[in-house]
């Protein structure tokens, strides 16, 4: 198989052990230019690489779940969305637990003072 300039890797599969058959690597690699994706296997044990022409029953939903994941083929508000729903779980981690320790301080200060609670306004 001859190699074209800038392609890139889109995907690396982990061997699967077949029965009587070598592990086989599988690649999905983006031409330039055209977008298309070809898939090339290695064999694991001898390292020759072939193109595989009819492509796995499986490998379109699986390019469609990963260009969602990514954001790279849906424009920069698909892009801004998927960011967001990647930082938004740390930033709600992160404020959960300074209020929780907030909390627990109020609480503690409560039991040793026998005071009435104090309101802190909203910041």
């Amino acid at each position: 198989m001859k190699a074209e300039p800038n392609e890139k890797p889109a995907a690396l599969f982990l061997p699967v052990q077949q029965r009587e058959r070598p592990l086989t690597w599988r690649t999905q690699i983006s031409r330039p230019g055209s977008g298309d994706i070809i898939t090339v296997t290695t064999d694991d044990h001898s390292g020759q690489t072939s193109s595989a022409i009819v492509p796995l029953s499986g490998d379109r939903a699986a390019a469609w779940i990963r260009w969602i994941h990514e954001g790279s083929h849906s424009g920069p508000v698909w892009a801004v969305v998927v960011t967001l729903t990647g930082i938004f779980p740390t930033i709600f981690a992160v404020t959960g637990i300074i209020m929780w320790l907030r909390k627990r301080s109020d609480r503690k200060e409560l039991a040793g003072k026998g005071a009435k609670p104090r309101l802190r306004p909203a910041e």
